[in-house]
């Protein structure tokens, strides 16, 4: 019997940047804290393992200049790779009578190519493939996407390809916009989802339909609560009777998630991608969430994400030592500390 994909359990990075820096990181399976100076390659490395697992779309492009390497592995030994081979064709074919995995390589750019492979035979390529399970897959290929990972970016600028900024939303026309149009989507999904299960459920006669419903809808009464708490210091609140996500200050005044501060969209962003995972082993990359989060959220930020999702594994680079504060600071890793020594 196959064993879940769950969480990743080892990061090895290859030559970062280029230089003589290799980095072997042992991933705890619920909150990780990626800590150190600027300029220590936190954001690199996330970004590495964001787009090796989300596929080629959201792969820096200059991947090549960033590592020779990076491997990643699983809970069940499962393993998703991308390594980067330098040289000419000719002499890449003699090491791939000792090397298995580059022999498939080889195989597969002689399908790709055709007949134009032997024109290459003398000329030097330098190309980075992905691998699952020792296997060469194409660059994008689902097969990359062994585990469902959300990597939530609060930074409120242009990440998106230039035809995805062109896109605008009804209300608003910043990247945190783009991302709320699109939880609000997936909340509308999430919705419909557990109203089916809950149906099944009567179906089934497993219980009374009053705590059928406060079963299945926890999770998305907690997010409510959590949610006014953390606005409350603003007298904002969660419009608990509308199918969209919306707020009020008073009966009267209703506010657009559109209409948030820059804090509050990034806070609301975090907790509903937490939410719509479902209770699902997901992996949540966060890049610097403590920015414009007041240190009071900073605070409750981790504990909150995981009463959402008990099965998710957080990983976070951060500068805030508030992020930790509430029992985390176990869970912290420096990047020197993850470094290969020589």
């Amino acid at each position: 019997m196959s064993v879940e994909i769950t969480h990743i359990t080892k990061v090895k990075i290859t030559k970062l940047w280029g230089e003589d820096l290799n980095l072997e990181w042992h991933l705890n399976p619920d909150v990780n804290v990626l800590a150190g100076d600027n300029g220590s390659g936190k954001t690199t490395i996330l970004n590495l393992i964001a787009g090796l697992l989300t596929g080629a779309d959201n792969f820096p492009k200059d991947v090549h200049k960033l590592t020779d390497g990076i491997r990643i592995e699983f809970n069940n030994s499962s393993t998703v790779s991308m390594e980067r081979i330098r040289g000419s064709i000719e002499n890449l074919e003699k090491q791939a009578d000792h090397d298995e995995l580059l022999k498939k390589l080889l195989s597969n750019l002689r399908e790709i190519e055709g007949r134009n492979y032997n024109n290459l035979k003398e000329k030097e390529i330098d190309i980075s493939y992905p691998a699952v399970n020792g296997k060469p897959v194409k660059a994008g290929s689902e097969e990359l996407k062994v585990i469902r990972l959300d990597h939530v970016s609060t930074f409120d600028q242009p990440l998106l390809p230039i035809e995805l900024l062109r896109k605008r939303t009804a209300e608003g026309e910043t990247y945190l916009d783009f991302l709320i149009e699109r939880l609000e989507k997936n909340y509308l999904n999430y919705q419909v989802d557990i109203g089916r299960r809950a149906l099944e459920a009567l179906s089934a006669g497993v219980g009374e339909v009053g705590a059928i419903l406060q079963r299945i809808g926890r999770k998305k009464s907690l997010f409510f609560d959590f949610m006014d708490g953390l606005f409350s210091h603003t007298e904002k609140r969660i419009d608990r009777h509308v199918n969209g996500i919306s707020f009020l200050k008073s009966p009267k005044q209703v506010i657009s998630p559109y209409h948030l501060s820059s804090g509050e969209k990034q806070l609301l962003i975090i907790l509903l991608t937490a939410l719509v995972q479902d209770n699902q082993p997901t992996v949540m990359i966060l890049d610097e969430p403590g920015l414009s989060l007041h240190t009071d959220w900073q605070e409750k930020l981790i504990d909150n994400i995981r009463n959402l999702n008990e099965h998710v594994q957080i990983i976070i680079a951060t500068h805030s030592p508030s992020i930790i504060i509430n029992g985390w600071q176990d869970k912290v890793f420096e990047t020197v500390d993850i470094q290969v020594k020589k």
